[in-house]
C-alpha cells in the first residue's frame, strides 16, 4: 500500500509539467491564428457587414462597370390627327380621322369626364343639313353637339319637325354623341332672333359643366382651319380663354337646279365667297368679346354671359384673355364658311313655306308676311360673291362615304314640306 502512495506521486510530479507546457504551446498557437484572421478582415467584409457597407469595403484595385443606364421610357406618340405640324393640311386630318367608324368619334360628357370640345347651337328647319355637318365637325375632333330644337308654340308642324330632327339624328344620339333638347321658350309662331339667343345661352349654361370649351356656331357654318390640322389642335395649342373665328359668307353661285330635292353635299354645291371676312372685334378691356359677324370659341370657365350669338362676356383675369381678332385682310388661320344663303329654292323653303309664314317679330321688317324672299335671295346672293373658293371640294369623297355608313332617310322626310319655288 505504501509503494502504491510513492508511486502516485512521482506520476503526478510528472504529468503536470508536462500538461503546462501542453497549455503554453496551444496558447501560442491560438494567438498566430487571431493574427492571421485579422490580416485578412483588412481586404474583405465579414459576413455580418455584407449587404449594408459591401459596397464601401470593396478594395479600390478591383473596380466593376458602372451598370448600364436603363432604357429610355418611350413617350406616347401624338395623336395623328389632331396635332399641329408643319406641311399638315385639313385635308390629310380629315383623311386620317375617316379612318375611324362614326360611331367611334365624339363622347358623352359628364361632370366627370368631361369633353374638351363641345358646340352649343339652336335649330330650326336644319333637318337636310344636320348629318352633314355633324359628321364633318365630327372629323374636326368636336366631342359632343348640344342642339336646341326650336319649338314655337303657335307652330302647326312642331311636332313633325321634332319628329324629323329624332329621325335624323337617331345614329348620333344612340353613339352618345348628341343631346338634342326641345326648347318651348319661343314667343312668336316662328322662332325670332330672341329665341335663339335664350336658347344657346341656356344651352351653355346647363353644358359648360361638362365641357372645358365650347363654340356657338350653327348649322350653316363649317369651321374651315389654314394653319391648323383641326380645330382640336387650335384648342390643344392655345393658352387663351377665348379665339374670336371671323366667317366667310358664301351665295348661291354655282348651286345646280333642286329638282324635286337639292342634291349633293352644302360643302361641294356652293364655291362662291365674299372677297373679305366679316368681323368685328371688341378689346378685352371691357372683358366683352366678339363680333358682329363671326361667333365664339371658348374656354367654359371664362364665360359670365352672353350677349347675342356673336358676342359674350369674360369674367376677368390673365387666363381668360382672349386672342385680339385679326384685322382686316389678316388671316389668323382658321374661319367660318358661312353658308347661309343657298339656293333660291332653299331660302324660299325656309322662309315662306305655310309654318314659317307668320308674325316673327313686332318689326315690320322680321314680319314674314311683307317679305319678298325671292328678291332678298337675289341681293343676298350678289352681296356674298366674287371669289370662287372651292376649299371644301376636295373633302366632299370622305364626307360622303361616311354618310354612306349611316342609316338612309328617305327624302320626304328629310325635306318635309319642300316647295321648289323658282319666281
Amino acid at each position: 500500500f505504501s509503494l502504491m502512495r510513492l508511486s502516485s506521486r512521482a506520476l503526478a510530479s510528472l504529468l503536470l509539467p508536462a500538461m503546462a507546457l501542453v497549455m503554453l504551446w496551444g496558447g501560442f498557437w491560438a494567438l498566430s491564428q487571431a493574427g492571421r484572421s485579422m490580416a485578412d478582415l483588412k481586404g474583405r467584409p465579414t459576413p455580418l457587414m455584407e449587404g449594408r457597407h459591401q459596397q464601401s469595403l470593396r478594395i479600390d484595385a478591383v473596380k466593376e462597370p458602372p451598370p448600364s443606364p436603363p432604357p429610355p421610357t418611350p413617350t406616347p406618340s401624338p395623336d395623328p390627327v389632331h396635332v399641329h405640324q408643319p406641311a399638315y393640311s385639313v385635308y390629310r386630318a380629315v383623311e386620317l380621322a375617316a379612318q375611324q367608324n362614326i360611331s367611334a368619334m365624339g363622347k358623352n360628357c359628364t361632370r366627370e369626364d368631361k369633353c374638351l370640345l363641345a358646340v352649343c347651337t339652336a335649330i330650326w328647319f336644319e333637318v337636310p343639313y344636320l348629318r352633314e355637318w355633324l359628321v364633318y365637325h365630327l372629323l374636326q375632333g368636336i366631342d359632343h353637339f348640344y342642339l336646341m330644337n326650336l319649338h314655337p308654340p303657335l307652330s302647326s308642324v312642331r311636332d313633325e319637325h321634332l319628329r324629323a330632327n329624332l329621325i335624323v339624328l337617331r345614329p348620333f344620339i344612340d353613339a352618345g354623341q348628341v343631346t338634342l333638347r326641345d326648347f318651348t321658350d319661343c314667343q312668336y309662331q316662328v322662332p325670332a332672333l330672341g329665341d335663339q339667343i335664350r336658347a344657346i345661352r341656356e344651352c351653355i349654361f346647363k353644358a359648360k359643366p361638362k365641357a372645358i370649351w365650347m363654340i356657338d356656331h350653327d348649322i350653316d357654318e363649317f369651321f374651315f382651319p389654314t394653319k391648323f390640322p383641326t380645330l382640336r389642335a387650335l384648342v390643344l395649342e392655345t393658352k387663351a380663354g377665348a379665339i374670336p373665328i371671323p366667317w366667310y359668307m358664301y351665295g348661291a353661285k354655282g348651286d345646280p337646279p333642286a329638282v324635286p330635292f337639292p342634291q349633293g353635299l352644302v360643302i361641294e354645291r356652293f364655291t362662291e365667297r365674299a372677297p373679305v371676312m366679316v368681323y368685328q372685334g371688341t378689346s378685352n378691356a371691357t372683358n366683352q368679346f366678339g363680333r358682329m359677324n363671326g361667333k365664339m370659341l371658348f374656354r367654359t370657365s371664362c364665360f359670365r354671359e352672353m350677349m347675342n350669338p356673336h358676342s359674350i362676356y369674360l369674367w376677368p383675369g390673365i387666363n381668360c384673355t382672349a386672342v385680339e381678332p385679326p384685322g382686316v385682310g389678316q388671316d389668323p388661320g382658321y374661319h367660318l364658311k358661312h353658308y347661309q344663303t343657298k339656293s333660291q329654292a332653299e331660302w324660299v323653303w325656309k322662309r315662306s313655306s305655310n309654318w314659317y309664314t307668320g308674325l316673327r317679330s313686332r318689326d315690320s321688317r322680321w314680319n314674314s308676311r311683307n317679305r319678298d324672299f325671292v328678291d332678298e335671295h337675289r341681293k343676298t346672293s350678289l352681296m356674298f360673291s366674287g371669289v370662287e373658293d372651292d376649299d371644301m371640294k376636295v373633302l366632299a369623297p370622305i364626307i360622303r362615304a361616311k354618310l354612306q355608313d349611316l342609316p338612309r332617310v328617305k327624302d320626304h322626310v328629310m325635306w318635309f314640306g319642300y316647295k321648289h319655288r323658282t319666281r
